[in-house]
């Protein structure tokens, strides 16, 4: 026999809000400073087409609070950005408080370790080449550019054929669509397959496993809010199921631990999908990989400077984003008492993690 569930008038009304809500619509136009024709997505640019848009000058280039007029995105909303020929562009899809708070757990002390390595290869991202902030082998300089610096080794004193450039707390876990850079010998690379399981993934067997409850969380939220780039992300990604993160839409996640990002454009992943940005916050979890005294932070948001809007992304929030407009963050100050004044990142943790697909995974599906 049967038993009838019983639903109380209070859990109608409650699904029933649940089903109605609406969310709330930005339209955002271009500062006029930036406006700019944007190309469609996938059309390849030329330099000069790539050097007229006013953004590009500004390349690496930190912006601040201030220069976001339109202000801080803090409530689930869908951002769009008015071109100049009247119609919308989709910037962002963003929903708080979404992601399951097990999950993000799992997900912070598998991660914490791997997120603390530093890395010298994330170009403008990482902000104009600054030799305080150069790995500690780079000697005498040879040739300096914007974002990167030959050098020779401050060990032995020879020329390196490699370039470095500024170093952040920021590394990739997944599959990668290029051989490893370590695999390296005297500025030739060793032959390897040129699609891999990166070295968290293939070494890290029990971590990499306590990672897929979130990551199959912001595989659905993708494909819930933004269903059109999921499929055509997803039909990409199921050409090479050997580099594939399990039965989503993703290939790669890359992991950064208090990293303000200078203007830049995600490079290498797929042109029709989309960017999907979480953050776990130190201070949320309980115990596990770091349970030293944390305070919380305030800023790191993740802003458009074309349309002068950021969004406060914080624990267990998802964010869709369009990775290929310009965007960076503005800078996270701490909350403990020396407040702005604070110089000591380690009083907060400040996690996020990009999904994306990278798009020659494609390559190795021959």
């Amino acid at each position: 026999m049967k038993t009838k569930t019983r639903t109380t008038k209070k859990h109608q009304q409650t699904r029933t809000r649940n089903r109605t809500q609406k969310i709330r619509v930005l339209r955002i136009p271009m500062l006029a400073k930036y406006a700019h024709t944007l190309p469609t997505s996938g059309q390849e640019l030329t330099q000069a087409e790539r050097e007229a848009d006013p953004l590009f000058r500004k390349e690496g280039r930190f912006f601040e609070l201030k220069e976001y007029p339109a202000g801080v995105v803090r409530e689930s909303c869908d951002v769009y950005g008015i071109q100049p020929d009247g119609s919308r562009r989709l910037l962002a899809k963003f929903r708080k408080a979404v992601l399951p708070a097990d999950a993000c757990q799992k997900a912070y002390d598998a991660l914490y370790k791997v997120a603390q390595l530093w890395t010298d290869n994330r170009g403008a991202a990482a902000g104009m080449l600054n030799l305080r902030h150069v790995p500690g082998h780079v000697g005498s300089v040879v040739k300096r550019g914007k974002f990167r610096v030959f050098y020779k080794s401050a060990v032995d004193g020879k020329a390196k054929k490699s370039n470095t450039g500024n170093e952040v707390r920021s590394n990739i876990i997944g599959y990668y669509d290029r051989p490893d850079r370590n695999a390296l010998r005297g500025g030739e690379k060793m032959h390897g397959p040129p699609c891999r399981q990166t070295a968290f993934t293939r070494d890290e067997v029990s971590k990499w496993r306590a990672c897929q409850p979130l990551i199959r969380a912001v595989d659905r939220q993708f494909a819930k809010l933004v269903p059109d780039r999921y499929r055509a992300q997803m039909a990409r990604c199921r050409l090479t199921p050997k580099f594939q993160i399990g039965d989503t839409a993703f290939s790669t996640i890359t992991v950064n631990y208090n990293y303000r990002t200078a203007l830049h454009k995600d490079a290498g992943d797929l042109d029709e999908g989309f960017g999907n940005l979480v953050v776990l916050e130190k201070n949320k979890v309980t115990g596990g990989a770091d349970n030293s005294q944390t305070w919380a932070y305030d800023g790191g948001y993740l802003g458009f400077p074309r349309y002068g809007v950021c969004i406060d992304v914080r624990h267990g929030d998802f964010l869709a984003m369009d990775v290929h407009e310009w965007h960076g963050n503005t800078k996270m100050i701490c909350t403990c008492p020396s407040g702005p004044k604070c110089r000591d990142d380690s009083h907060f943790g400040r996690m996020s993690l990009v999904f994306y697909l990278r798009k020659k995974m494609a390559e190795c599906a021959r």
